[in-house]
């Protein structure tokens, strides 16, 4: 586990490009839109990564908590989304 927490946490080249990148998050958010059933839900998306799409998840349900494994990645989570009030990590 350590492994793989490691190599997500180290620059890695996973995507063709950045549209790649963008495309993969807001597919992933748009999916988990789509399981939520009330506006006041709490969702929890775990080893959610750079969750570049939270915020159109955090805007379809009451509460968003990410949880992400690798330290550098949550730690860029928590600066991304801390002025957002329904999304923690």
């Amino acid at each position: 586990m350590d492994d793989w927490i490691d190599y997500y946490d180290s620059t890695h080249t996973i995507y063709v490009s950045k549209l790649h990148r963008d495309l993969h998050f807001q597919i992933i958010a748009r999916d988990i839109v789509g399981y939520i059933t009330s506006p006041e839900a709490t969702v929890l998306d775990y080893a959610c990564g750079e969750a570049l799409s939270a915020g159109q998840v955090a805007a379809a349900c009451g509460k968003l908590i990410l949880a992400e494994p690798a330290p550098g990645v949550r730690g860029r989570l928590i600066a991304r989304f801390a002025p957002n009030t329904k999304i923690r990590v």
